[in-house]
């Protein structure tokens, strides 16, 4: 099964990786050294991309 890019490809924008939700409105929550966290706004999802 091939990995779901978080990141939209027409927009650019990352998108939640929920299959339920599919947002384009997340907010960072967190700069790490290599991975940046995210929260989607409409689930509450937090995931790193």
């Amino acid at each position: 099964m091939k990995k779901r890019r978080t990141i939209d490809k027409i927009s650019g924008k990352i998108k939640c990786p929920s299959l339920l939700c599919r947002s384009a409105d997340v907010q960072i929550i967190g700069h790490g050294l290599f991975s940046t966290k995210y929260q989607c706004r409409k689930c509450g999802k937090i995931f790193k991309a």
